[in-house]
């Protein structure tokens, strides 16, 4: 069952011991998530996730071509889920 729960701009999503898998293209700056097959979230203009200490992957979204434009549009819990980085 998943969760999302929404804090400001930023979608917190809970998972209950089911696997997820985030693939960071590097590249094209994008984010997909997946449970199994399925597309559970996907996000364009992405220059970086980050690694937080509180035990989340943090999805940074840009809105403009300035570093302080950057912002937090996701998160997912590290204990269950799997980054895939591609360049």
């Amino acid at each position: 069952m998943l969760v999302a729960l929404f804090k400001s701009a930023c979608f917190h999503f809970k998972k209950n011991n089911q696997m997820l898998t985030l693939l960071f293209n590097t590249t094209t700056k994008t984010v997909q998530v997946t449970e199994n097959t399925k597309i559970i979230f996907s996000c364009s203009n992405v220059p970086t996730v980050k690694v937080k200490e509180e035990g989340f992957y943090e999805v940074m979204k840009e809105t403009t071509n300035e570093e302080s434009s950057r912002l937090p549009v996701a998160r997912f819990p590290i204990q269950n889920t799997i980054m895939f980085i591609e360049k």
